[in-house]
């Protein structure tokens, strides 16, 4: 009887290991088959392009968080009072106050600064000019095209062709580094240079963004490093969108994060990330779009920190829940 029991005890643990470990199967395949069934809907459709790829694919974003999400606060009362810090936040949830400190160290994007270091100094000495590689020209002028048609069809950006002359005027070069691309702004220089190993027109266009983002912004915004990632990345894949799962970018599994904010504010959350995000202040306080920015930087630096789950969610759903 108890070698009986015991047998039994035993088939029941494998059989439930074989259940964890065909559902983790099933869910990884699953989570492929969904991004194949995106890349080749008319999300992943080459034909749609520019900000109503952007929007479409928001649209889908929004609308899994409203049927698939477990957390959908709609009917909590949740507020945001940020200290002077900018770092501390004071939430009160259905009249319970708790506190969240952003403790993740924001480090600036590399490239973007006020000034550069000897060291980058010396590897800018290094690089060529990408004209010098005929292959590498043709890809930069793919790229171009692509980004200045989605200026010139814009509804958010304005100024176009000086947008473009502005553009047309950044030095591209090529060199050894250890990132796919990086784009310099700082005191007079202003310059873009792609991995010699990984010159691919997505990887251009990225840092053609990066650039564009800069020229509007006199600079980039260095302290929500993550969000202007993701936010590039989505505006890449808008302009020359990629059907090649061997291609995506490492941010494109924290799109769905942006994406949901996206899907709620539409062309003025392009206009935010293009023209400064006080746009965003006559619908949202200050104070939300920080702890936003934090949520966004802390699902990508540190996914285990207390509470920025609990307040990604609740911003979500209280602005889902006053735009109706």
């Amino acid at each position: 009887m108890v070698k009986s029991i015991l047998l039994c005890l035993l088939l029941s643990v494998l059989l439930a290991a074989g259940i964890l470990a065909v559902g983790h199967g099933l869910y990884t395949a699953g989570t492929y088959i969904e991004l194949y069934i995106e890349l080749n809907d008319g999300v992943g459709n080459k034909s749609i392009v520019h900000d109503e790829r952007i929007l479409l694919r928001a649209e889908k974003s929004i609308d899994a968080f409203k049927h698939y999400r477990v957390m959908y606060f709609e009917d909590s009362r949740f507020s945001v009072r940020m200290q002077e810090d900018k770092k501390t936040f004071n939430i009160t949830e259905n009249d319970e106050t708790y506190m969240v400190i952003n403790r993740i160290s924001m480090i600036k994007n590399r490239g973007f600064s006020s000034s550069l270091s000897e060291e980058q100094k010396k590897q800018m000495s290094e690089w060529e000019d990408i004209a010098n590689y005929p292959k590498y020209q043709r890809a930069l002028d793919e790229s171009k095209a692509l980004l200045y048609d989605y200026i010139r069809k814009s509804s958010v950006l304005r100024d176009k062709e000086q947008l473009i002359a502005e553009l047309e005027n950044i030095p591209v070069k090529v060199g050894q580094l250890d990132t796919a691309g990086i784009s310099i702004y700082a005191e007079e220089a202003r310059v873009i240079c792609i991995n010699k190993n990984d010159v691919r027109t997505v990887v251009i266009v990225h840092e053609l963004v990066h650039m564009l983002q800069g020229i509007l912004w006199n600079g980039l915004d260095s302290q929500n490093p993550m969000f202007v990632e993701i936010m590039t990345d989505i505006i890449t894949n808008a302009v020359y969108p990629s059907n090649n799962v061997f291609h995506m970018s490492a941010y494109r599994e924290h799109n769905d994060n942006v994406l949901a904010y996206i899907g709620i504010f539409k062309e003025k959350a392009i206009e935010a990330f293009f023209y400064g995000y006080d746009v965003l202040y006559d619908e949202i306080t200050q104070d939300e779009w920080y702890l936003f920015m934090y949520a966004i930087e802390a699902a990508v630096r540190s996914p285990y920190s207390t509470h920025y789950s609990n307040c990604y969610h609740h911003l979500i759903s209280k602005w889902l829940g006053m735009k109706g």
